[in-house]
């Protein structure tokens, strides 16, 4: 979690810094609430820590994972109160659950890119048993962010540098980056 928020941060004042050096009129730049954006990736996951983490392989449905992790936030909700800020978890959890604005797709992106850093950081350490290619797979194509795209290859480039210095076969990830929907001038 922390990890995130510290992504959070950087890559919404990157993207800006970016944005605004790279326009000439910031009306044609959508704005990026950087504070946002650190609520959201605090709030992300919260749901998990009543729920636990239903992965794909749990044999939970989608509409079943969507509605416990729901009934878990109004119960957190209702704990807090207004008074305690309830109403806006609940609010921040929605909106990085919907993924519609530009903040909850950025956290969205490096929710990813925490994954795929973690396995790479695994990798290295050397004590997986089995293969973390399904990390990096489960990635492919996406990404709804430039930054995100760019910090993915980043990661990739060095997991493949790294897997060629240790002779490793398997897939190298040179496919996960894939197209983003976020227009590139809009980020840098």
């Amino acid at each position: 979690m922390y990890r995130m928020s510290l992504m959070a941060m950087i890559a919404s004042r990157a993207m800006s810094s970016s944005s605004s050096s790279s326009s000439s009129s910031s009306s044609s730049v959508p704005s990026l609430d950087a504070d946002r954006c650190v609520r959201l990736a605090i709030v992300h996951d919260l749901a998990e820590s009543i729920v636990g983490d239903i992965t794909p392989y749990c044999g939970v449905s989608d509409d079943d994972k969507r509605e416990r992790e729901l009934r878990a936030m109004e119960g957190m909700r209702d704990a807090l109160g207004e008074a305690l800020g309830g109403n806006d978890l609940l609010e921040l959890w929605r909106e990085y659950e919907g993924g519609n604005t530009l903040e909850s797709r950025l956290v969205k992106d490096l929710d990813k890119i925490e994954m795929i850093l973690q396995a790479q950081e695994y990798e290295s350490e050397g004590d997986h048993v089995s293969s973390l290619d399904g990390f990096f797979d489960g990635t492919m194509g996406k990404w709804r962010t430039e930054i995100g795209r760019d910090w993915a290859e980043e990661i990739v480039s060095r997991r493949r540098s790294r897997r060629r210095k240790e002779g490793e076969g398997g897939s190298l990830g040179s496919d996960i980056v894939g197209r983003c929907e976020e227009k590139p001038s809009k980020t840098g």
